[in-house]
């Protein structure tokens, strides 16, 4: 534990330093989500340090923003700052009078979402859906933007493709590049996203029926295609093509297969009280508990989006949610091997996230997804034994 401890701390450091980062909003990718690791840290050890940096980097996004070189988006956008601002007030990191500055944001960002939607891109972290879920934050302050949402599931259910059993499909692209489409079934970028998104809105009894009917129309399409692990590796492939051809194989990961999907059918399932949902989910993460090598597991670096942290971030996390043993042991090994991956000299805290060669191959990130800051979020909840309110931020809860 003590390795841990020293590593969340190295990490504040790089983190409160801003020489260290690009100058980016982001929620996923910049200061938005470093001040949530501040203020969680600095919450835990009553650190005011760590509270007036994480302040600091609130005031360097409105400074970027002023700039007027921003986009609109979830992951690195005005939507994802405007989610973060909502986030530390409703945990009383902030006051209310601190983020006003939300206000001038919200007719902006719905005009976004809706060129979005029209266009067909839902995507939670780049599109539409991750714009709808600022405005459910948004809405326990100002329910005017309910009808924002009410818009958006209305063309959410129009550009979706209906099956004969009701099942409901949305296509996207899936290799960017060949710009082959099909039907993205994962948690990033596909439909169990907006599998999270309608079931938040069912939660919050925000445009329940027609939120109610996406979210059982998205279900089903889900849970057809599940697989025999046995013969395919995974659960959930990460797409189905026109003709009901999946790829064979993936990852334990977030970002696609079977971890992030489970992880949402277990929360998913106390929203619509469908406890085959919950047995679905425990029996994943029971079969993929097995694997402890990272090339069967599609490991390569340490960032919580496809890494080694992400694994263990979701063990942990269904630990907390069901007291499983196993899963907790899971989550042990999978932080220590995350503490191994630290290899790297000239890395941020040792590491670095792995990109295609196309996008640069070994890359020094900061971030919530797929850096040090997500990193730390992960080891800090496992050490101290905490829930993880934050990975709300990554549809885990």
């Amino acid at each position: 534990m003590k390795q841990i401890e020293n590593k969340i701390y190295n990490i504040c450091s790089l983190i409160n330093d801003d020489d260290n980062q690009k100058k980016e909003i982001g929620l996923l990718t910049g200061n938005s989500g470093f001040a949530i690791y501040l203020f969680e840290i600095g919450s835990k050890y009553s650190d005011a340090n760590h509270q007036e940096n994480a302040t600091e980097k609130i005031y360097n996004c409105i400074n970027s923003i002023n700039t007027g070189n921003f986009s609109p988006t979830y992951c690195n956008g005005v939507a994802g700052f405007c989610w973060t601002l909502e986030y530390l007030a409703q945990n009383d990191y902030v006051d209310n009078a601190d983020i006003e500055i939300v206000n001038n944001f919200d007719e902006y960002l719905h005009n976004q979402m809706i060129r979005f939607i029209q266009q067909k891109n839902y995507d939670y972290l780049h599109g539409a859906v991750g714009v709808g879920l600022y405005f459910i934050k948004r809405s326990k302050r100002d329910k005017n933007v309910i009808s924002y949402l009410d818009e958006l599931l209305d063309i959410l259910k129009a550009v979706s493709i209906e099956e004969a059993d009701g099942s409901l499909k949305w296509k996207s692209v899936v290799i960017n590049e060949t710009g082959q489409e099909a039907f993205n079934l994962s948690l990033s970028h596909g439909i169990t996203s907006i599998i999270a998104f309608t079931a938040k809105l069912v939660k919050e009894d925000i445009c329940r029926e027609k939120a109610l009917n996406i979210l059982d129309g998205a279900l089903k399409y889900l849970l057809k295609h599940k697989k025999n692990p046995l013969e395919n590796i995974v659960y959930f492939p990460s797409w189905v093509d026109e003709n009901d051809i999946a790829p064979k194989g993936g990852r334990m990961a977030w970002c696609y297969n079977d971890l992030g999907i489970a992880a949402v059918l277990y929360w998913v399932s106390d929203v619509i009280k469908d406890a085959s949902l919950k047995k679905l989910s425990v029996e994943i993460l029971t079969y993929h508990s097995n694997t402890r090598d990272l090339k069967k597991a599609g490991v390569a670096d340490a960032g919580l989006c496809h890494g080694s942290a992400g694994i263990a971030h979701i063990y942990y996390r269904m630990f907390f949610n069901t007291g499983i043993e196993s899963f907790r042991e899971t989550a042990a090994f999978w932080f220590d091997e995350t503490l191994k991956l630290a290899t790297f000299d000239d890395g941020p805290a040792g590491y670095k996230a792995w990109h295609t060669e196309k996008y640069g191959g070994w890359v020094s990130e900061y971030g919530i997804l797929e850096g040090i800051a997500g990193i730390g979020l992960a080891m800090h909840s496992y050490i101290t034994g905490t829930e993880p309110k934050w990975d709300e931020c990554l549809l885990l809860s």
